[in-house]
């Protein structure tokens, strides 16, 4: 994963909190347009299926969803950051 981060950081996306599932993974970045959006979950992607080893992780399922307000940012947060106590994974904050 701090490969991954370090790779997508290179391209401009900031990774500000994660947690990891059992079969997916919920991120909350900042980009500062489109196109570094995609180049750096383009890179995070591909980075964590080499390290992972088991091929290619599907980029296009990725859900997008600008968040445009104070409330949203608390509530999108507080969901990433306790998810793990639904689903028993690690999560952490960057």
């Amino acid at each position: 994963l701090k490969r991954s981060i370090s790779n997508s950081r290179r391209h401009g996306l900031r990774i500000i909190h994660f947690s990891f599932q059992s079969n997916h993974v919920h991120l909350i970045v900042e980009s500062t347009s489109n196109e570094i959006l995609t180049r750096g979950m383009r890179s995070l992607t591909n980075t964590m299926a080499k390290r992972i080893g088991m091929g290619r992780i599907q980029i296009e399922r990725y859900h997008l969803h600008v968040l445009r307000s104070f409330r949203e940012a608390r509530n999108a947060i507080h969901y990433v950051l306790f998810n793990e106590q639904k689903h028993d994974s690690g999560t952490c904050s960057t």
